[in-house]
């Protein structure tokens, strides 16, 4: 998933992703591109099983503090949230569905 924007100043954007039938939501952290600093790329993260064809996931791009990179890159090694992490702003949001061809689990 990439985006452009820049986090305000203290906070550090992330991305969380859950399926349409999970309620529970799983992060990735961002790399700011070197070039362009308005430019953010998530790190690669693997969503669906191979039964989850034309499954519907969500994406959600969000400014969380910086105050918290400790705890969200520690979340960001597989273990789901119940709830988006606190945050500033509005939130980005993307839902994509997973064609009918591929059967292998999907990367973003």
């Amino acid at each position: 998933m990439r985006g452009t924007g820049r986090a305000p100043n203290g906070y550090r954007t992330w991305v969380a992703f859950r399926s349409e039938t999970d309620r529970e939501y799983y992060l990735a952290s961002v790399a700011v591109d070197a070039v362009d600093a308005n430019t953010w790329q998530s790190t690669k993260a693997i969503v669906g099983e191979a039964a989850a064809v034309h499954a519907r996931f969500h994406f959600y791009a969000f400014n969380a503090p910086v105050s918290d990179d400790a705890k969200l890159t520690e979340l960001s090694y597989g273990t789901p949230v119940k709830a988006l992490p606190r945050h500033r702003g509005r939130v980005a949001t993307v839902v994509v569905a997973r064609n009918g061809t591929d059967t292998a689990p999907c990367t973003y």
